[in-house]
């Protein structure tokens, strides 16, 4: 073959401006005629250094991506034996047809680096405007192509110009800008390795063939729309106290974990319809934190839900504080959250702020004494002591409250009323009788587990007794799995029937339209069995002493019902208000089908509009005005689902660039177990899970039916130290971890099998 592969002719046009590594070319031909000679030109070549041996496939120059496709070997010894068998690997992994006509590089290895990886100049699978900086830390230089690992990703807009020393990450942007020039491509696919002493080594270059498209100029329109917005609201002097704010995808009500990153229409507004509009700060008022009326908790940014946490830790401040206190703590928290973001992206409530009293209040109040001083530490306690005492019995009359909806819902779903009119009146009774009186409990819930955690802190109880007291609590999940065996699916489909994976996601099956999917040759063989946990006398003695310090004015008795009654009813009233959406679901789509809407396209609908037709009786107005919102939601969400934004929003800049790091998980239990992993995705929810460890996104009350399958173990992308699935695993004994981030959730889901090594707090391949 006369013709050089384009990786070759790269890096011969590159080696006068960079540093690549000496190489030699060869034809496959020839070593197949004379591997001798080739051996004597590598050895004059190179001595005694170590060599790779790359690929150089004219396959290469055809595909979008060709990471990892053909072999390479490192680290090659310059002895006859290790170079003939290494480079027959590689000829090996060629296409046999035309084997005998390509070529293969020899490079010098470089044994001194500290950092190696690939960058993509744009978007691969739909060409958009983004750099890509793959890159894993040590002397590996094939971690990445090999898929061997995902190490850490830096991603940013082209016409963006990263300023961050991380990593060196503003020194290879200007080595990508340089090379662009060279190479005279644009989009290119680029593998380095940076030395010990910093230089950055070109190990190989190819103009990465991408998907066309002509959206350069309206993605970057997008963003500086965005920049533009931030620039108002990031330092807004509004009524809410703090001088700024961040947002972030995780912190309150999780939009990440319970909607997911990128949603649909139909679930960011129902979920913002539903609970954070408004519902989540009148929750908070009844607690007798600040009201903030209907300031909204979450935004849409380019199609990702993110939350306001100036607007968050607002809500946790006692109502009765002097406002400069109340401006000195939310500047805390805030100030606090910016030094480290990726910790405290998913555990606010649990490391940072402080909402209630505990029997550790003492200890985590240290952290604000170089900030208040005691008179403000004291009133701040004080008027927390109040919050805690009202919780006691905001849980009673919430527990009733949503006790009421089932009755309300037939009552609707009885009547004769049109669809529109239906959801309008779900809606109602699903904010008042379902989410609201569901936040209240999971209000509870959060002081209940604080209560337990700082128990074990002192010395109450001991991190087994707390987790055979949260496995005597007969939840939800519980009284399912014991349904199931019961092997009624008619009963167990009316009790359990409206649940679904992805509970706001209308193209998600419930379990009434998905039911073999989800649970055919199911293993439930035993019933859940809730041992029962009984505090002995000299903990409740303890347990007395340290309310009556509190100033909390509740018996010890009474304490413990209500430790156990929000654990167990924020499960139940979230099991019950879900029943509303499944009701809303099913109107939805018989609008769909009287207007000939198709079924996948329901889900770009945003509920509001509906809401605004309530009053609206002309059939063709509703025809139109359905239509034409779901066709302007299906290109933006089209579009902006190809949008990447960080977890954390600090400054306006921050827009334009990722670096994906590793979030703190929650590890559930004290067992290292290893197996096979099992993504889950709504395709395979059939295949056999059992004895393997599955990794989810994200989950919900729907994905429950995992549990009837003899899962190993459980990973999750999103979720924090509160969330359903810690408390399922925790509850069925279920080694787990919970909210680990992408970074190291890609890992995972690349793996064929890792060890789950909770104990260590560690997951290894």
């Amino acid at each position: 073959m006369n013709t050089l592969p384009n990786k070759i002719k790269n890096l011969n046009k590159s080696k006068k401006s960079f540093l690549v590594p000496k190489f030699l070319v060869f034809d496959v031909e020839m070593f197949e005629k004379n591997s001798d000679l080739v051996f004597k030109k590598v050895r004059k070549s190179f001595k005694k250094n170590k060599v790779a041996i790359r690929s150089s496939s004219s396959n290469e120059d055809n595909i979008c991506s060709n990471a990892g496709k053909y072999h390479s070997e490192l680290n090659v010894n310059v002895k006859k034996k290790s170079i003939i068998s290494a480079t027959r690997k590689v000829i090996n992994s060629y296409e046999p047809r035309n084997r005998i006509k390509e070529k293969f590089i020899i490079q010098r290895m470089i044994t001194d680096s500290k950092m190696n990886g690939v960058i993509f100049t744009r978007e691969q699978n739909n060409g958009f405007p983004f750099t890509t900086v793959n890159f894993t830390l040590g002397n590996k230089t094939n971690l990445i192509t090999s898929g061997e690992q995902n190490g850490f990703v830096f991603k940013y807009i082209n016409s963006y110009e990263p300023k961050t020393k991380k990593f060196g990450i503003d020194k290879i942007h200007c080595f990508v800008k340089k090379l662009k020039k060279c190479i005279k491509f644009k989009n290119l696919d680029i593998e380095f390795s940076i030395s010990a002493s910093g230089k950055i080594n070109l190990l190989q270059v190819r103009e990465l063939n991408v998907k066309k498209n002509n959206k350069d100029s309206k993605v970057l329109l997008s963003y500086k729309l965005l920049e533009k917005k931030l620039n108002k609201i990031l330092n807004d002097n509004s009524f809410l106290k703090g001088n700024l704010t961040v947002y972030s995808t995780m912190t309150d009500w999780n939009p990440a974990e319970i909607i997911g990153i990128k949603p649909n229409n139909l679930s960011y507004s129902l979920y913002s319809e539903l609970i954070t509009d408004y519902v989540w700060s009148k929750s908070r008022a009844y607690f007798n934190y600040c009201d903030l009326g209907e300031t909204p908790l979450m935004y849409n940014f380019l199609g990702t839900p993110f939350i306001d946490l100036r607007a968050d830790f607002n809500s946790f401040l006692p109502s009765n504080l002097n406002e400069n206190l109340k401006n000195k703590l939310v500047n805390f928290y805030l100030n606090k959250y910016k030094k480290k973001p990726d910790f405290y992206f998913d555990k606010v409530e649990s490391e940072l702020i402080i909402a209630n009293v505990d029997f550790s209040t003492h200890k985590k109040i240290k952290n604000f004494e170089n900030n208040f001083n005691q008179n403000e530490i004291k009133n701040f306690i004080k008027e927390l002591e109040k919050i805690t005492n009202n919780s006691f019995e905001i849980l009673k009359k919430s527990i009733e409250k949503y006790k009421k909806i089932e009755v309300l819902l037939k009552r609707i779903k009885c009547s004769k009323g049109n669809p529109i009119n239906k959801i309008y009146n779900y809606i109602n009774i699903c904010k008042n009788y379902g989410t609201f009186p569901f936040a209240n409990i999971a209000r509870c819930a959060f002081i209940s587990m604080n209560f337990l955690n700082s128990m074990v802190e002192d010395n109450i109880l001991t991190k087994n007794e707390k987790k055979l007291y949260l496995n005597s609590l007969r939840t939800t999940t519980s009284r399912m799995l014991n349904e199931l065996n019961k092997k009624s699916k008619k009963i167990f489909l009316q009790k359990f029937g409206h649940l679904r994976p992805s509970t706001y996601d209308i193209n998600s099956l419930s379990y009434n339209e998905n039911y073999n999917a989800y649970f055919n040759k199911t293993n439930t063989n035993n019933l859940v069995k809730n041992k029962k946990f009984k505090f002995s006398s000299v903990q409740k003695e303890k347990i007395q002493k340290r309310l009556k310090s509190l100033n909390l004015f509740i018996t010890t008795d009474s304490f413990i019902k209500f430790l156990e009654q929000s654990i167990i009813h924020r499960e139940n009233s979230k099991f019950y208000f879900t029943k509303s959406i499944e009701l809303i679901f099913c109107e939805i789509k018989k609008i769909g089908k009287k207007f000939n809407i198709p079924k996948n396209d329901l889900c770009y609908i945003d509920i509001k509009v509906i809401k605004n037709l309530y009053n609206n009786f002309t059939v063709s107005e509703v025809k139109k005005t359905l239509k034409e919102n779901i066709k302007e939601n299906k290109l933006n969400f089209n579009f902006n689902k190809n949008l990447s934004l960080p977890n954390n929003i600090i400054n306006k800049e921050d827009i334009y660039s990722i670096f994906e790091t590793d979030q703190k998980p929650s590890f559930i239990g004290d067992k290292s177990i290893r197996g096979d992993v099992f993504p889950l995705y709504k395709k395979n929810f059939s295949k056999k899970m059992n004895n393997k460890i599955v990794c989810i996104k994200s989950a919900d009350p729907g994905y429950d039916f995992i549990f009837t399958k003899n899962i190993k173990g459980l990973i999750t992308e999103y979720g924090g130290p509160n969330s359903h699935m810690c408390i399922r695993c925790s509850e069925l004994g279920i080694p787990a971890v919970i909210g680990v981030g992408s970074n190291t959730y890609e890992k995972v889901i690349n793996s064929k099998q890792i060890t789950l090594d909770c104990y260590n707090k560690k997951i290894t391949q």
